[in-house]
C-alpha cells in the first residue's frame, strides 16, 4: 500500500501471546508507517479496546506491518534465548537498531 506523504497511513498489527515478561507484560502492539517505514510498538498485558486506543492516540492490518513484526520476531529470539520473559526489556534496542537500519 503506498502512501502519498509521511505519516498519512499507518498499519497495525499485534504479536503474542509472549512469555510473561515483567508487569505480566504478554503481548506486542506494533504500528508501521507505510511512507517513512517508522515503526512503533508498545508491550501489553492485554489487549483491549482501550489499550488499543491509548496506543494509538499515543502514536499515529496490513503487509508493512507484518513484515516489521518479523523483523522484531527474529530480534528477539536472537536476544532472548532461553531468557523469554525479558523481551520487553530488549524490545527499546530492537526498535533503535531498525529505526537505524536504511
Amino acid at each position: 500500500m503506498m502512501s502519498a506523504w509521511p505519516f498519512s497511513r499507518w498499519g497495525m498489527d499485534i504479536l503474542g501471546p509472549f512469555s510473561p515478561a515483567k508487569g505480566q507484560l504478554k503481548f506486542l502492539l506494533v504500528a508501521i508507517n507505510y511512507f517513512t517505514k517508522w515503526i512503533e510498538a508498545c508491550p501489553l498485558a492485554k489487549i483491549t479496546t482501550k489499550n488499543v486506543q491509548r496506543f494509538t492516540w499515543r502514536s499515529f492490518t496490513n503487509g508493512q506491518a507484518e513484515a516489521a513484526n518479523k523483523v522484531i520476531l527474529q530480534e528477539l529470539k536472537k536476544r532472548l534465548g532461553n531468557a523469554k520473559g525479558q523481551w520487553a526489556d530488549e524490545l527499546p534496542s530492537i526498535l533503535w537498531a531498525y529505526h537505524c537500519t536504511p
